[in-house]
């Protein structure tokens, strides 16, 4: 991977992703840059003064002149508390760089050392009502899937008109959840996350942990329910909310693979999906790339027979 990989970081979205707060606009905030709380200041840092050049990627504290540089592994490192090594792997799943300029593909590493430990029901919280469940028969989900994946939704405070998508672990402790809105919000995204930890684990490990014969691997939940349950037993499926990967995900997936005869990526066709995969591809080297259907970009698409022939053949 060379060096001029984090020219073409995209900071935004690797802040997003690993819930580091940041802000874009501001009286300290110069144009084209991030702010970010200092990590080599830590808690002397009060506030955000760190500032990341979008385009560049060079970065420097305002508090302390020594606090400054232009590699971004070393500012990923530190953000992260990871290694080097894995901050290089972070910078490539976050690089907007061709995906033919990638060398060799890369070895994964144990991710950082980070318990992840189950939460509890919010009591707002309920049983899917009709409306909830309209939409999701618009989007190819029954209320037979809907039970399966423990759907349920929510009409008051920060979940409200949302579908709660649970995320459990392997032993089927809930560790999270995404909700998903059923109506175009404002100001917020579609997907909302509860804890950062989910971006640290995979849609449907209950079901996936022992193996089997076909896992596809999406980028949604929605797209992964459907598939898994229409392909259950012998084809499983799930995914890693969004296109970009975090070191924990890149090794339970490594984890996966080594379960399945086959594993199949099944991002959008989309440019953003693309290069994802193609990122993705890279760490897990033996995975193969579906093709869905002609003039579909993703399984949202299809419907139910579309999707069982699709999966069987």
């Amino acid at each position: 991977m060379r060096d001029q990989l984090g020219v073409l970081m995209d900071w935004l979205a690797f802040l997003t992703d690993n819930f580091i707060p940041h802000v874009t606009s501001g009286p300290l905030t110069t144009r084209g840059h991030v702010e970010v709380r200092c990590p080599f200041c830590g808690d002397d840092d009060p506030s955000m003064h760190l500032g990341i050049n979008l385009t560049t990627s060079q970065w420097n504290c305002w508090r302390d002149a020594t606090h400054r540089g232009a590699s971004p592994y070393r500012l990923i490192s530190a953000l992260l508390n990871v290694s080097g090594a894995q901050a290089r792997l972070v910078a490539q799943a976050y690089s907007r760089v061709a995906v033919d300029s990638f060398d060799t593909p890369q070895a994964v590493i144990g991710a950082p050392d980070r318990a992840i430990k189950p939460v509890a029901w919010p009591d707002e919280f309920e049983p899917l009502r009709s409306y909830f469940c309209d939409y999701l028969f618009r989007r190819g989900i029954d209320t037979s899937i809907a039970d399966y994946y423990c759907l349920t939704c929510c009409r008051v405070g920060r979940w409200k008109q949302r579908i709660i998508i649970p995320v459990f672990d392997k032993n089927f402790k809930l560790l999270g959840w995404q909700g998903r809105a059923i109506v175009d919000p404002k100001k917020a995204p579609r997907y909302l996350t509860s804890h950062e930890q989910v971006k640290r684990t995979v849609f449907n490990l209950q079901n996936i942990s022992k193996g089997g014969e076909i896992l596809y691997i999406c980028e949604g939940p929605m797209d992964a329910m459907k598939l898994d349950y229409l392909g259950k037993p012998r084809i499983r499926a799930t995914c890693s909310f969004g296109v970009t990967v975090t070191m924990e995900q890149i090794q339970l997936l490594s984890d996966l693979c080594s379960k399945f005869s086959k594993v199949v990526l099944q991002f959008d066709t989309d440019s953003s999906g693309v290069i994802g995969g193609f990122n993705l591809s890279d760490w897990l080297p033996n995975i193969s790339f579906g093709n869905l259907p002609e003039g579909h970009k993703d399984t949202d698409h299809l419907d139910k027979t579309q999707l069982l022939r699709f999966l069987h053949g």
